[in-house]
């Protein structure tokens, strides 16, 4: 049976979506749960504890996306497609701009299009690498070092979102795509 690549995509980033708002996820990184406020209660919010939050609201939906992507061997071009094809059909979505604390369209797309590149051309194992790196380049002063041990955690327990977006595309690796992007 073969799978419209656009619907892959699209339920991909609808899963990496909801990651982000998975309370699992953020416990992990030692929160009791997901923050949840309104952007006018951020200026009420420690500046560190802030660019902290930002980075792992951005952070997660990309690795999750990438998680779910590697397993296929998309060849480049494909790849590519599929990046713009979910950044159009994602960054067109009423509010996620100002969700993942972005200040305009294009800021959003740069940001995200280098982190699913750098996820996207390595394995799952090398996640950690790849995420404590970017951590440490977009938080600078606010790095939480304990955060290594955080992304470690996200490679191999069960419960993990990187995980199971991983395992459940492999056990779909045989179907076939129906190239319509």
């Amino acid at each position: 049976m073969a799978q419209s690549v656009k619907e892959f995509t699209a339920q991909l980033t609808s899963i990496s979506a909801k990651m982000v708002l998975d309370d699992w996820t953020w416990k992990v990184f030692g929160y009791k749960k997901r923050p949840k406020r309104g952007t006018k209660f951020n200026r009420f919010v420690n500046q560190k504890k802030l660019v902290s939050e930002t980075f792992l609201v951005r952070e997660i939906f990309i690795s999750c996306f990438s998680s779910g992507i590697i397993t296929i061997q998309f060849n480049r071009n494909m790849f590519e497609r599929i990046l713009d094809f979910m950044l159009e059909r994602f960054l067109n979505t009423e509010g996620i701009i100002n969700a993942l604390r972005f200040d305009s369209k294009r800021e959003a797309k740069n940001y995200l299009l280098e982190g699913l590149r750098e996820y996207a051309g390595i394995d799952l194992d090398s996640f950690v690498s790849v995420f404590i790196k970017r951590a440490s380049d977009f938080t600078e002063d606010t790095f939480n070092k304990g955060w290594l041990v955080s992304a470690s955690r996200l490679t191999v327990d069960k419960d993990s979102p990187w995980v199971i977006i991983n395992n459940s595309t492999r056990e779909n690796f045989n179907i076939k795509f129906v190239d319509d992007l």
